[in-house]
């Protein structure tokens, strides 16, 4: 069963506006004179190029460095169980990517890029799941008329509805939903390493034959 079935599987739960359970931060808008060289000292910030599209986990290819007297609010650093999305992009398939964070991290997020955060009667780990899960993809492609350039605007938060558990049943839905990911994560990485053994074995026996030593 997908993210989704397993959410849509308790949907009999009460459906709240999500402005009403979470909020969203916008992130840091700079201008591009204030950036520095790779390796320079400064602030660090993650962009939509930083979130796998696949994966919805975090990477650190091609990070930005910015001067330290830019504007930085506190809340535009990122910390433990905060949701960074990525809000805008040249591309579609970019918008509403997303990458949960498991700690306080010295990294804040740029224009293109919000956080967002729980009020109450929420766990982080559960919004993770539904923003990520088909349920979400569907309300922005309903909202369509409300995302201007690639753009996740405050409406589509504000008629957002996401059907809130209680707190153990949450948490027992987010706990599933990462042990079926992980099995998942774990046939993939097995199956990676038999096609990297097949592709040598294959590589090996075409050199015996070309050489004359089968």
């Amino acid at each position: 069963m997908s993210k989704s079935g397993i959410i849509r599987s308790h949907s009999h739960y009460q459906c709240r506006p999500f402005c009403e359970v979470a909020y969203f931060t916008r992130g840091v808008i700079y201008p591009k004179s204030m950036e520095l060289p790779q390796g320079s000292e400064g602030i660090k910030i993650l962009r939509a190029n930083n979130i796998t599209l696949s994966g919805n986990t975090l990477n650190f290819d091609d990070v930005r460095i910015i001067s330290a007297a830019a504007a930085i609010k506190d809340s535009q650093f990122l910390k433990k169980n905060d949701i960074l999305i990525c809000i805008g992009s040249g591309s579609r398939e970019h918008v509403g990517k997303a990458a949960f964070i498991d700690e306080d991290m010295d990294f804040a997020f740029g224009g293109f890029m919000g956080a967002l955060r729980v009020k109450k009667d929420l766990i982080p780990k559960y919004l993770f799941h539904v923003i990520t899960s088909t349920i979400f993809k569907r309300h922005l492609n309903r909202h369509s008329n409300s995302i201007t350039i690639n753009n996740i605007t405050n409406e589509v938060w504000k008629s957002f509805c996401l059907p809130v558990p209680p707190i153990r049943k949450q948490e027992e839905i987010a706990a599933k939903i990462d042990s079926m990911i992980n099995a998942s994560d774990s046939l993939i990485d097995k199956l990676k390493s038999e096609i990297t053994a097949r592709t040598l074995q294959k590589d090996l026996l075409r050199d015996i034959i070309i050489c004359g030593k089968q």
